[in-house]
Order: structure tokens, then sequence, then C-alpha cells
């Protein structure tokens, strides 16, 4: 094959590749629009310290958290906010967690996302954070060890002052806080976390 047909072919399956994309994007954010992203954990100042305890489940891993006590057992996290979302509406966090142990129906526990954002390249950055908490109670046939429960934390992106936007440093801290009685009497175990953004274009570069 010559490289002029080689050429052809090349941008002719390049231009399917594209389209291809662009349609899958459409088929999977259909009205809503989401964007997932998963931002890097990082775990007792920055690997300072073992904490949160880090375990494992098979093929799974995660991080297990007592109650917060002023004891690094908290998560960090930093992202940029992408160019993609479109300005106009709450991000949703997502915090993936299961019991570490049998708990009895009825029980609760809780979890505290801390945030703070900054324009990025500009001023200093500040100590004072927005706390977003999220309460769980063991349900009926989800109270055995190694059940499975998801937590949502809302974040109010007129909070800031200005509003978050695209292309702003954003921080995050994770805790698990004292509930409301009666208490879970064991450690609970986060598996992943993720945030949601509503997006309104299929690619910007901030």
């Amino acid at each position: 094959m010559n490289n002029s047909l080689a050429n052809d072919l090349w941008r002719k399956i390049a231009g399917i590749d594209k389209r291809l994309q662009r349609q899958e994007a459409q088929e999977q954010m259909p009205g809503g629009n989401r964007l997932t992203l998963r931002p890097q954990l990082y775990a007792g100042r920055v690997g300072g310290v073992a904490k949160p305890t880090f375990v494992t489940l098979g093929a799974y891993a995660g991080y297990s958290f007592p109650i917060y006590s002023s004891d690094d057992e908290e998560l960090f996290f930093r992202e940029s906010i992408p160019g993609r979302w479109d300005g106009a509406s709450n991000i949703n966090a997502y915090a993936v967690v299961m019991l570490s142990a049998a708990e009895d129906v009825g029980d609760k526990f809780q979890f505290q996302l801390s945030w703070a954002s900054h324009v990025t390249g500009s001023g200093a950055l500040a100590s004072a954070v927005t706390d977003v908490g999220t309460s769980q109670t063991v349900a009926t046939s989800r109270s055995a060890q190694y059940s499975i429960y998801v937590l949502t934390f809302a974040v109010n992106y007129t909070v800031p002052t200005p509003d978050l936007a695209a292309g702003d440093h954003f921080g995050g801290r994770i805790r698990r806080i004292a509930a409301a009685a009666p208490q879970v009497s064991n450690e609970i175990i986060l598996l992943d976390f993720y945030m949601t953004y509503n997006v309104n274009k299929i690619y910007k570069a901030a």
C-alpha cells in the first residue's frame, strides 16, 4: 500500500473513531450529561503515618475508619474542576463504604466531606472549609459483614465567593464522625470515592 492510500485510510479511521467517541459520549450522557472523576486519595498526612488502616478483601482494597478524634484517621484529595462542567449546578460526591463486621439493623454511622476551593494561580489558600455530613442507618438485609452502602455529599457551587468555576483548585478531606445514637460498633471501610459533574460540553481543556 502506497503512502497516499495509507494516509487516506488513516484519516478515514480517525474520523470514524472521533464520530464514535462523540456518539458514545452522547449515548452515555443523555439529558443529564454527567462526568465522573475519581480523585487520588491521600492517607495519613500524605503517607506520613499508617492511618486510616489499609485493608483488603480478596481483590478489593480500602481504608478502615474509626470515628475521627484528632488522630490522623482521615483522607485528603485535590482536584481541578473540569472545564466540561456546566458551572450552574451542584457537584455530587459519592463514597462507597462497607461494614467491617456485622451490625444491628437501625444502628447508624456518618461520614463528613470537608471541602474548599480556590482560583488556581492567584492569591493564597485559606484553612476554612465547608462541611457536608451524610448519615446512614444500617438497613434490613444489609447488616451482615461487608454489606455495601453508597453515601452522597452535595457540593453547593454557590458557597464560595465567587462561585465555583472551571479550573478552580478543589481540596477535600474525608472523615468518619459521630452519628446519632445508636451507633454501629465497628469501623467502616471506604472502598471508593468519586465526584460527578453535570456537563454541557463534550470537551474543554480547562
